[in-house]
């Protein structure tokens, strides 16, 4: 009975709790479904009463911030111009001051400067920045800014912008342009323009005037100054202003721009017919042009590096074959003669076994007019060239005989030869295979040495054969290791037309140079070549235009200085052209005259290597067409004279 009543207990209560669990679900379940139901008003106007205030705040800051942003890219760009233009300004001082670097150092140059100008205060030195490196002025610009300065009177107020450095572009705009602005009002020395300055010259500059180009006036000229007042600056040093009269008198031989500074003229047509051996090359070139002539003209062109890596010869002798016919490759070095040596048209190969010599490093030879040899004692060595321009018409290989040489084998597609260099009596023999063909080899045959001096092929057809022969930074004194018999078989062998000397370079950087013992050197030489081809003319290139960081007489601005013999070794070499009835080009006239190195060396591309000795292959073959035009313009002309 009890258990009943138990279990009866039991269920009333589960039905309870099931009831009220019931209710409180359905209880949950109300609120979502209420907000569901609710209007879209009084949603909106929930939300609003709680987010207005703070969505309005943030949309106010987010403008803000944009205008300030906006604000601030201006005032980047703002900085970013003032910037430019200080760094533009501070390019134009730094030139300048190069520029006055034309002959002493810069201490007498701030000397100068102190002693026509006093600076305001000579307690603070010049800024380091003004020996930074910028592109360089013109000539005439920088003129004009030297005159312009010295007639203000404020050249040192000018230069000394106190306490600039460089954080002074990160500063406010406000700040960079009060550096850059706040230079001392200055009137014009008398008059009411620029001119009234110039007028006020000493008497004895009167009659020593240059042009200058349109020049803008600087800042502290005064409002009646101008821009694009013409000045004309007198070339000898100015005259102090009658402000200034009253001072000490300033000394500015670093100031005044020599004498000569200015681009050497363009070479010389001649003025009448030519006479002798240069009138008949010149009269043969012409018959070769108009198809008169058939046979094959033989240039040959010594010298430097220029030549002896073909960067300069190989732009010329493209030129003047495509012009006059082409007679095939001519002469070249034997393969792997020395370190940049290169025969353009022409590949050199040799296997293992050769060894070669240049005299330039060997003083002992035998040499001849390659100065190199390439030998070998190795039986089966080979040594190989081949045409990368077609087929030849014959090949020569030019060898050394003597009691210590032995037996080769000289081939070609043509044919083959088979001779011993063994001789009694030391000297050179050239063996010559007819046929056409493309490759050209010597083999070694035991029984002694074999030894290359130079080889050759050739086009029996009317044209131009340019020979080139040449030593990285050889001058005219290594000819005398070279023996006079070798020379004179290879020279009356190759018989040119024309012979070109192309020494210079390296002796006008000796500043040591005693130019009465290389005028007899280089006079001796020419003599033994002439001598070979009595009816060859002769030609002289005066050499390149170069600098270097020594100092020297002239400065071409950057630390940058022509050495001291250059100009004595162009103007040596031109007499000699004069004495032997040659012909004379100027390679530095060609490249604008003195400091052309430095205008090439900012040309696009550049056209002068980082060396400043030598050029790019831009710059060699923009000299190979200036020496083509020159040479085909003296033909031209020495016809039209004749013809009159």
């Amino acid at each position: 009975m009890i258990g009943f009543v138990v279990l009866g207990l039991l269920v009333v209560v589960s039905i309870m709790g099931l009831f009220l669990l019931n209710n409180e679900t359905n209880k949950g379940l109300s609120r979502p479904d209420q907000a569901l139901h609710l209007s879209d008003n009084g949603l909106t106007s929930a939300l609003t009463s709680q987010d207005q205030t703070a969505t309005r705040r943030s949309v106010q800051k987010i403008i803000a911030l944009e205008e300030q942003n906006r604000r601030m890219q201006l005032e980047l760009m703002m900085l970013r111009k003032k910037n430019a233009d200080m760094t533009s300004a501070l390019s134009e001082i730094k030139t300048l001051y190069s520029a006055l670097r034309i002959d002493n150092s810069w201490v007498l140059v701030k000397k100068d400067l102190a002693s026509a100008m006093p600076m305001q205060d000579t307690q603070k030195p010049f800024d380091p920045i003004l020996y930074s490196d910028f592109p360089l002025l013109s000539e005439e610009e920088v003129l004009s800014e030297i005159q312009l300065s010295i007639l203000a009177g404020g050249v040192e107020n000018a230069l000394s912008f106190k306490e600039r450095d460089q954080s002074i572009v990160n500063k406010s705009s406000d700040m960079v342009l009060a550096k850059l602005t706040n230079l001392p009002e200055v009137a014009a020395p008398t008059g009411n323009s620029i001119q009234g300055a110039v007028a006020n010259l000493a008497p004895e500059t009167a009659g020593q005037e240059v042009n200058v180009a349109t020049v803008a006036v600087p800042m502290g000229l005064g409002s009646d100054a101008t821009e694009g007042d013409i000045l004309r600056l007198p070339l000898s040093k100015p005259a102090v202003l009658e402000n200034l009269q009253a001072q000490q008198p300033m000394k500015l031989a670093s100031i005044s721009p020599l004498a000569g500074f200015e681009p050497d003229q363009a070479p010389q047509q001649p003025t009448g017919p030519l006479t002798g051996n240069t009138a008949r090359f010149l009269a043969k070139m012409k018959a070769l042009k108009s198809g008169q002539l058939n046979e094959t003209i033989t240039i040959l062109h010594i010298g430097d590096s220029h030549i002896a890596s073909d960067s300069f010869t190989r732009g010329i002798r493209r030129r003047l074959q495509s012009l006059y016919g082409d007679a095939g490759r001519g002469a070249v070095i034997p393969a792997n003669a020395y370190k940049y040596a290169h025969a353009d048209g022409v590949s050199l190969t040799a296997s293992r076994g050769w060894s070669s010599a240049n005299s330039l490093r060997v003083k002992s030879g035998p040499y001849g007019l390659s100065g190199v040899r390439v030998s070998t004692s190795s039986t089966g060595a080979k040594m190989t060239l081949t045409s990368k321009s077609g087929m030849f018409d014959w090949a020569e290989v030019t060898l050394y005989v003597g009691p210590k040489q032995g037996n080769v084998t000289i081939a070609t597609q043509g044919g083959s030869k088979k001779i011993s260099a063994r001789a009694t009596k030391v000297g050179s023999k050239t063996v010559r295979i007819e046929g056409r063909s493309k490759t050209l080899t010597v083999t070694h045959g035991g029984g002694g040495a074999t030894t290359v001096l130079n080889w050759a092929s050739g086009r029996n057809k009317p044209g131009i054969q340019y020979v080139n022969f040449g030593l990285s930074g050889a001058t005219a004194s290594v000819t005398k290791r070279w023996s006079d018999t070798l020379l004179a078989n290879d020279i009356k062998r190759l018989d040119p037309d024309l012979i070109i000397y192309g020494y210079g370079t390296n002796e006008g950087y000796n500043d040591n140079l005693n130019m009465a013992s290389y005028r007899k050197l280089a006079s001796g030489f020419v003599g033994k070549l002439r001598a070979a081809a009595p009816a060859a003319a002769v030609m002289f290139i005066g050499p390149a235009d170069g600098a270097r960081r020594r100092s020297s007489t002239i400065s071409c601005g950057g630390g940058w200085y022509t050495p001291k013999k250059l100009g004595a070794v162009r103007s040596t070499l031109q007499s000699m052209a004069n004495e032997n009835a040659g012909l004379f080009w100027d390679w530095a006239s060609a490249m604008g005259g003195r400091c052309g190195a430095a205008k090439w060396s900012t040309q696009s591309p550049r056209l002068v290597a980082k060396d400043r000795v030598h050029l790019t292959p831009k710059g060699y073959d923009k000299s190979a067409a200036a020496f083509v035009a020159f040479l085909d313009g003296q033909v031209k002309n020495s016809l039209k004279v004749v013809s009159n």
